[in-house]
């Protein structure tokens, strides 16, 4: 499920997540979770990572309901380049090297949620947009 690029349908996005709120653009793309088998990921797990911009009544709005959450970390896998200049500014990597850590808080994904991606977290990276991160498994 790798894609070489982002995506920007939004047809599309709306049928693998739920939009509690109509975005004014979004870049997205999957990718798979396999990595190495010191993680519980399974061959057929896959995530996705959405920028997406909305309007400042919509982020007020859905922050103001939003939930902070401990996972707040995003795979280095979905470090992708068209993401490079806000994952250098927004991120630190882990020690591990596995994972960017939010160097904010970051709140629930829930709202997004649609089976099978039922994990993941937001990442308010600006006052109008938000990093989406949700997985399988």
């Amino acid at each position: 499920m790798t894609n070489v690029s982002f995506q920007s349908d939004l047809v599309a996005l709306a049928r693998m997540i739920n939009l509690p709120f109509q975005p004014d653009s979004v870049k997205w793309q999957t990718a798979s979770l396999v990595t190495n088998k010191s993680q519980s990921f399974g061959p057929e797990d896959w995530g996705i990572v959405v920028l997406m911009k909305i309007s400042d009544k919509d982020f007020k709005s859905f922050m103001e309901g939003a939930q902070d959450t401990k996972s707040a970390s995003l795979p280095a896998a979905f470090a992708l380049p068209w993401l490079s200049s806000m994952i250098t500014s927004e991120f630190r990597l882990d020690t591990s090297g596995s994972y960017y850590e939010f160097t904010r808080s970051a709140v629930s994904a829930e709202a997004f949620y649609r089976s099978p991606l039922l994990n993941g977290a937001i990442f308010p990276v600006s006052s109008t947009e938000l990093l989406l991160y949700l997985h399988t498994q």
